[in-house]
């Protein structure tokens, strides 16, 4: 599996010196539904180091930086293209190539 980044996402992480991007499954439970969802964001040193050593996720070399990738199964393409997508103030991580 290849992680490839674009562009944008990866000038951003030069930029602001970002180094680490968590990959994980977040569930909303509701008395009526249950969804869960595929999640990217950006960590910082320490809590990369705790999803490490307590969560159990592996570290992987990204093209810029370090991928966190969860102990439990996760589909993933050949290729997972990752992206930077931006409103306003906020930098969201977009990610293709992955799925529950």
């Amino acid at each position: 599996m290849i992680f490839e980044y674009s562009d944008k996402l990866k000038h951003y992480m030069h930029r602001t010196h970002k180094e680490y991007i968590l990959i994980e499954v977040v569930t909303a439970d509701t008395s009526d539904l249950e969804v869960s969802e595929i999640a990217t964001r950006f960590v910082d040193k320490k809590m990369a180091e705790h999803y490490i050593t307590k969560k159990r996720f592996r570290q992987v070399e990204g093209e810029i930086g370090k991928l966190l990738l969860p102990p439990y199964p996760i589909k993933y393409s050949d290729t997972v293209q990752l992206s930077l997508r931006s409103f306003l103030f906020f930098h969201l991580i977009t990610q293709k190539g992955m799925k529950l």
